[in-house]
Parts: C-alpha cells; sequence; structure tokens
C-alpha cells in the first residue's frame, strides 16, 4: 500500500491539494496504527494486515508530500540537505518509538534478555516466563502505537487548523472549451 500511495500521491495532491492531502495522511495513519491495539500475543494477523493498509495509505501520502514540500522549500542547491533532513526525521520518529517500546518491554518484561527473541532462546525459559515476555513485548508494541496515534492526530488536527489551503494544480490551470 505504501509503494501504491507513493505512486499516486501527486496526482491525488494535484487534485484534492498539499493541505488536504497532508491531513488524510495524518489522519490515516493514527487510525492505521490505533487497528494495532487489537494485536496480541495469540492472535491478531487480521487487524495487523488491516493496519498496514490503512496506515500504508498514510504513509505514502506523508513520504511523497513531505518530501516534495521540503525540498521545494529550498533553493536547489539545498536540496539535497532538504531531502535528508526529512529522511532523518522519519529515522529518528522510528528510532524513538523503538526505544520507548523497548523500555517497556524492559520494565514489563521477566528481565531474562533486553529482547524478546533473548529472552525466548534462554535454555530452560519456564512457560510462564515466556508468555510474560510476548505480553511485555505487545505492551511495548501498543505503548508506542498509542503515543504515535496521538501524535498523527494532533498533527493532523494542527494541518487542519494552521496550514494554509492551497489550491488543487487542477483549479490553477484554465478549462479549454471545445
Amino acid at each position: 500500500m505504501l509503494t501504491i500511495m507513493c505512486v499516486v500521491t501527486p496526482a491525488l495532491a494535484d487534485r484534492v491539494g498539499k493541505k488536504a492531502a497532508l491531513v488524510l495522511c495524518h489522519f490515516s495513519i493514527a487510525v492505521g496504527l490505533l487497528l494495532l491495539l487489537m494485536t496480541g500475543v495469540s492472535g491478531g494477523a487480521g487487524w495487523y494486515v488491516a493496519s498496514t493498509v490503512v496506515a500504508g495509505v498514510g504513509y505514502g501520502i506523508s513520504f511523497s508530500v513531505v518530501a516534495d514540500t521540503a525540498v521545494a522549500a529550498v533553493p536547489a542547491e539545498r536540496a539535497g540537505a532538504a531531502g535528508a533532513i526529512a529522511e532523518t526525521s522519519n529515522a529518528l520518529g522510528i528510532a524513538l518509538m523503538g526505544s520507548l517500546a523497548a523500555v517497556v518491554f524492559r520494565v514489563a518484561g521477566p528481565e531474562l534478555a533486553p529482547t524478546l527473541d533473548g529472552t525466548l532462546q534462554v535454555p530452560g525459559i519456564a512457560p510462564a516466563a515466556a508468555a510474560g515476555a510476548k505480553e511485555a513485548f505487545v505492551s511495548g508494541l501498543h505503548t508506542a502505537v498509542v503515543v504515535l496515534s496521538l501524535l498523527h492526530f494532533a498533527l493532523g488536527a494542527l494541518a487542519l487548523r494552521w496550514l494554509p489551503q492551497f489550491p488543487p494544480v487542477k483549479a490553477l490551470v484554465p478549462q479549454v472549451s471545445e
């Protein structure tokens, strides 16, 4: 879904405008991430797929619109730096939310190893400890999901409130009568 949206976003933004596309991206990411709250240790693969589809719409729009806006906002000789900063911010967000999930895992987990994989590979691990580690991992995931969803809802609301309404490109092109 992410790849498809990266390809179709320029046409979407031309049709509805960058503001509408950006608002849609934040709200779809937030809703898609919230669908992950329906996943658990014993199931939720369908919810994971649904989450990936809905959030993928938003991430695809975001990658295209943010990169385009960042590069267009600076002189041509600084476009590479602007693109790099946009990409770095994505990586920073992933690292921060991964760190939050890891902290929750370490606090709530059985303290046998710093990761779920390491914990499950401890020789002779008790079934209760393995189950506790899996629950702690899911708790970390859910914590990061709630934080990210709240941030994206806030960003969507801020974009809706404060970004100027850029007319769609289609509205700027004069219509030719036949």
